[in-house]
């Protein structure tokens, strides 16, 4: 599941760089907009002041895991999310994403710039010199798209790598704690297909105990 996880970020991270980098290039504000008149002075208040907002309620202590129960439950994207190392891997996600945006704004930005020079020379230029442009054009799109291929490879691949390293911290903690509460198993709610959990005592969810473990070592 964690690998999954991994892609998911990365997912969410570069959707559609392509779009992203071209909205970016494309999105400016027009020449001469009309300025929007400046709003009214409100008029003074009358309303009483607010009053002191009351203390917040103490946040509600972990229910223990139960002496009696065999079987117990982890949240992987939880422990993903929340512990010091997933949280890394995240970040070094967020950097590659960021480093691969502004390749791909670049490429973005200069196939624009020849595609209306291509459309401005239409019926200007011989046909020698417009064939030219085309063809400069077209190495542009073509470098973008390869781009595009190549910074998803290097995600999956980053994702890929950050999960294995991940599971291999992880995995022999949730086996250790297996161990000591003499568990005959540990399910991943995260990762359980078809299955759904329809009830469980809220003390099963060891999710947190994962985390505090991992991020003391």
């Amino acid at each position: 599941m964690t690998w999954r996880a991994f892609m998911m970020v990365a997912g969410l991270l570069v959707a559609g760089p392509a779009v992203a980098a071209q909205a970016a290039v494309a999105r400016q504000a027009p020449a001469g907009a009309a300025q929007r008149p400046a709003a009214p002075a409100p008029a003074p208040s009358t309303a009483k002041p607010p009053q002191t907002p009351a203390a917040p309620a103490a946040a509600p202590q972990p229910v223990p895991f139960p002496a009696e129960a065999r079987i117990a439950l982890i949240n992987m994207g939880v422990i993903l999310n929340g512990s010091k190392l997933g949280q890394g891997g995240q970040e070094v996600l967020k950097a590659a994403n960021e480093k691969w945006l502004m390749t791909l704004q670049g490429l973005a930005a200069r196939a624009q710039t020849l595609q209306k020079e291509y459309q401005s020379s239409v019926g200007t230029l011989s046909t020698a010199a417009l064939a030219t442009r085309k063809s400069e054009l077209d190495k542009a799109q073509l470098e973008l798209q390869y781009q595009q291929r190549e910074r998803e490879a290097d995600m999956e691949q980053i994702s890929q790598r950050l999960s294995t390293d991940f599971d291999s911290k992880v995995n022999p903690i949730i086996e250790a704690i297996r161990a000591e509460r003499k568990l005959l198993m540990i399910f991943d709610i995260a990762d359980m297909g078809s299955i759904t959990v329809v009830a469980s005592h809220p003390g099963l969810d060891l999710s947190a105990e994962v985390i505090r473990r991992l991020d003391a070592r």
